[in-house]
């Protein structure tokens, strides 16, 4: 029976050979034929006549939506007859503009499903895709993905294109992620998993496409999508091949493997054998475990390579970092860059650096004149430091150093708040008990500056752990100087954070001294950055006079310090124009020749905005000389406000908020000290302070 079937189909096409036949239905003879021929409809009629029916169905389609009807049934019945399919093909280009985006990535789909592998529908069909590219869906695009690389007919040009669609697509969608129904969250993420799988494949390592895939699958994992386990290992190898390392989804998964429908063997096929090229070493181990699997390698904890060698060979230096920078000290825009704002926002940012740099000097001079009993200077950071401001998020938990303020005013702090500080007014959150310059707000998650050096590192790499439990999708920035990095405190937090991949974003603020001590007399090495590599955190180095470059670089690890939920590094190479603070003179240890370098035009980044701005004609010397008396005129007026309030009342001011609610001990001490105040109040000048 089943000869005269394949019989009757030969003379049906007019088969001249069996042979022939053959060539072009091998796989169809052996394994599809029994399975289409269980179908009722082809039962009742015939396989002849079934199949002439069919072709002439075809041959007389003349909409795009009835043929992709057509081709559909085509591949549901299993008929894997090669002139039903050619015509197909003839009938697709006749029809491609009527085809809707889904119904042409399903038809391309189908021959890849049929297993034709010599069509000329996949080039044919790149330029039709490319000319209406951007009205595919994200999973029609996957569709495609996966047409194009089964048979490896790759065209990288296309790809490429593909890719840029699919990063087009997210950037729309991104801020939709969290709003997605179950349904559709799976189906995007089922959607990612075969666009990386396909990348994969080809091994076309688009690093944007893996990060928003590893998004989806994250977000999949949190949502507790049910993922099999085919898919799991498409994860796992897709990431593999191209050498991408995800702690986190490794993590998720091994989170996944005891309940998954799936052997040991095949475990040990996919998982130990590209897991262990990914992750490190402790969590591969870890997945392991979970799983019972056995053989423990020796010499690979704790190392990223694990590589031996028979030649003895030391090494004496580190990867060569460069420094970012976008904007030259002529105020020009290097290799085709744009600057990060409109000309009227990168206005504003300058006038509010030339007012901060105004108020920075005259509270210096106030100090000076015994008007506040201490002050550490700016100058010299303020590109760095509004640069910054403008990229992080009032979410994000800042834990400064002391020479900061330029972020914390471009986050909502105020020269009112700063004021209060200085002075140590009723008003001042912190209630005047901290030394000045340890400005603190709750509401805009500014913890109080704390003056031992270093300490704030480690509270904001706890801090950015526990943004990372809570899943938030904000950062805690700390910032320390060259000197601090000598500091045991330094090492401490980065390794913690790097171990516990917190959402931790640390920033070195290299100026070139600790005090008074160069970096000549600190260190050996090249800079900061490669000691946060050494401990296996992403790092950059960015010119901290270059306002246009501290702002892109602080964004991106900022991006990366929340979608990847691990800890970022900065390191800004800038120079301390003044002195270290008003207990320091600087002319007493600095070269004058090298403050002088520094200081030449368009080095300083006040002065290097001024020359990008200048240059287009958006401002002249005329309003900024204008501009800034007038800011030193509006300064001299607010302070003499700030210097006659009154202080808080003493009590108050020494008790309160020591613990979230009093104490006995507390309670018993504050009891003793108002009597005996009481009793000596008259010994004190308390004119100042509020009763």
């Amino acid at each position: 029976m089943l000869f005269s079937l394949f019989m009757n189909s030969f003379k049906k096409h007019n088969c001249k050979s069996f042979d022939t036949f053959l060539t072009y239905n091998h796989y169809f003879i052996i394994r599809k034929w029994i399975s289409y021929t269980s179908y009722n409809k082809i039962h009742e009629k015939g396989l002849s006549n079934y199949l002439s029916e069919l072709y002439k169905s075809i041959e007389n389609c003349n909409s795009g939506n009835s043929l992709f009807k057509l081709t559909n049934k085509t591949l549901t019945y299993q008929i894997h007859d090669i002139y039903i399919w050619r015509l197909i093909e003839k009938k697709f280009y006749d029809l491609q503009h009527e085809l809707t985006p889904k119904e042409l990535s399903c038809i391309i789909n189908y021959f890849k499903q049929i297993k034709i592998n010599d069509s000329k529908i996949y080039d044919n069909s790149i330029d039709i895709i490319l000319s209406t590219i951007d009205k595919y869906s994200i999973h029609d695009l996957s569709i495609i993905c996966l047409s194009y690389t089964y048979f490896n007919k790759v065209n990288t040009i296309f790809m490429n294109k593909i890719a840029e669609q699919i990063i087009k697509l997210y950037e729309q969608e991104k801020d939709n992620i969290h709003n997605l129904t179950k349904k559709e969250l799976k189906d995007t993420f089922i959607s990612y998993v075969h666009i990386i799988g396909s990348y994969a494949k080809i091994n076309h390592k688009n690093i944007e496409i893996f990060k928003i895939a590893s998004l989806y699958i994250i977000a999949a994992f949190n949502a507790d999508i049910k993922i099999s386990s085919k898919m799991l290992i498409k994860i796992v190898t897709s990431y593999s091949n191209v050498k991408i390392k995800h702690t986190k989804i490794l993590d998720l998964i091994a989170n996944q493997v005891p309940i998954m429908k799936i052997t040991d063997d095949e475990l040990k096929k996919y998982l130990q054998r590209n897991s262990t090229k990914l992750f490190n070493r402790t969590s591969v181990f870890n997945l392991y475990k979970k799983c019972n699997f056995s053989g423990y390698k020796i010499y690979s904890d704790g190392l990223v390579h694990s590589e031996f060698s028979t030649e003895l060979k030391t090494v004496n230096e580190v990867i060569k970092m460069p420094i970012y920078r976008i904007l030259d000290t002529n105020g020009h825009l290097l290799d085709g860059h744009e600057a990060p704002f409109k000309d009227e926002e990168v206005l504003k940012i300058y006038k509010d650096m030339v007012e901060f740099s105004i108020w920075d000097e005259i509270f210096y001079g106030i100090q000076r004149q015994g008007r506040i009993s201490f002050y550490i200077v700016n100058e010299g950071e303020e590109g760095l430091q509004f640069g910054m401001g403008k990229a992080l998020s009032v979410d994000d938990h800042l834990y400064c150093q002391y020479r900061e303020t330029g972020v914390l005013l471009s986050r909502g702090f105020t020269y009112t708040d700063i004021l209060n500080q200085l002075f140590g007014t009723k008003y001042d959150e912190g209630k005047g008990r901290q030394m000045c310059i340890c400005y603190t707000k709750k509401d805009l998650n500014i913890h109080t500056i704390t003056t031992p050096l270093g300490s704030q590192l480690s509270h904001a790499a706890g801090c950015g752990y526990a943004l990372k439990l809570k899943n938030q999708k904000a950062v805690a920035v700390t910032y320390c100087g060259d000197g601090s990095s000598s500091e045991g405190d330094f090492y401490a937090a980065l390794n913690f954070a790097s171990v516990r991949q917190s959402q931790t974003m640390f920033v070195c603020k290299n100026n070139l001294y600790a005090i008074s001590t160069s970096i000549k007399d600190q260190y050996r090495g090249d800079g900061i950055a490669p000691r946060a590599l050494a401990l296996g955190i992403e790092s950059i180095r960015v010119d901290g006079n270059d306002l246009f470059a501290s702002y892109l670089a602080t964004k991106k690890l900022r991006d990366i310090c929340i979608q990847e939920s691990k800890p970022v590094f900065i390191e800004f190479m800038s120079y301390r124009y003044g002195h270290h603070s008003t207990s320091d003179d600087s002319s007493l240890y600095r070269p004058k020749e090298e403050n002088e370098a520094w200081r030449q035009e368009g080095v300083h980044p006040i002065s290097r905005i001024f020359l990008y701005l200048k240059n287009k004609n958006l401002y002249s010397e005329k309003e900024d000389q204008e501009h800034r008396k007038s800011v030193k005129e509006n300064v001299l007026k607010e302070l003499k406000k700030y210097e006659s309030v009154k202080r808080y009342n003493i009590v108050g001011g020494l008790f309160e908020d020591v613990y979230h609610e009093e104490d006995w001990n507390i309670k018993e001490q504050r009891e003793n000290f108002e009597q005996f105040f009481k009793e000596n109040k008259h010994n004190y000048d308390t004119s100042k302070f509020e009763r």
